[in-house]
């Protein structure tokens, strides 16, 4: 059974503020998330674009004008679990007699 119910009915209702504020925050509180992770998206997904439009660059000057024989890569890595990581890769991928380690 179904009860149909008036608008003069559902404002009168005690409890219809309350739901009102609790809706009105909880969807307060997924657009502001919504916001966040979006804003932090959007930063992560400029930086590798420019990262990838920098890798073209230099590849295809290096294509088109040549280059020297001796190529840098400089890595960058903040103290922390992670360092341990990038370390040991660096030694296992790169020419060790060219490696120099920064602290």
């Amino acid at each position: 059974m179904v009860k149909e119910y008036d608008a003069t009915e559902i404002e009168n209702m005690p409890n219809l503020d309350i739901e009102k504020t609790k809706i009105k925050d909880e969807i307060e509180s997924v657009s502001n998330d919504l916001f966040r992770s979006c804003s932090a998206g959007y930063s992560e997904i400029y930086y590798a674009l420019l990262h990838l439009k920098y890798l073209r660059l230099y590849t295809e000057s290096t294509l088109k004008f040549g280059g020297s024989d001796y190529h840098t890569c400089v890595v960058f890595s903040q103290p922390g679990k992670d360092t341990n990581i990038v370390h040991k890769m660096i030694k296992t991928f790169s020419d060790n007699s060219k490696y120099y380690y920064l602290m």
